[in-house]
């Protein structure tokens, strides 16, 4: 299962956290993982960012190119199909 780590700046002093994203009714918070509800820290919304692992990055470009090849093989069958028509 993937995990999601999330950071945002924290309204009461400016400062960067990573962790958990919880909104509710009350605003936006990040909670440090491994921590208790009750340390939550409120961010400002517009400051959440998604933080992505460079390994999960490499894995979906290698996947993209995996997808990529696959189709340029199907276009060479096709290809190849057409011209069997056109000279058989």
């Amino acid at each position: 299962m993937r995990e999601y780590k999330f950071r945002g700046k924290r309204i009461d002093n400016g400062e960067w956290i990573n962790g958990c994203l919880i909104q509710d009714n009350y605003g936006v918070f990040i909670l440090k993982i491994g921590s208790y509800l009750d340390n939550m820290k409120r961010v400002y919304p517009e400051t959440v960012e998604q933080i992505i692992e460079e390994s999960e990055i490499l894995k979906e470009e290698k996947r993209f190119q995996e997808i990529l090849k696959y189709s340029v093989k199907i276009d060479e069958l096709e290809k190849r199909k057409e011209c069997e028509k056109v000279n058989g």
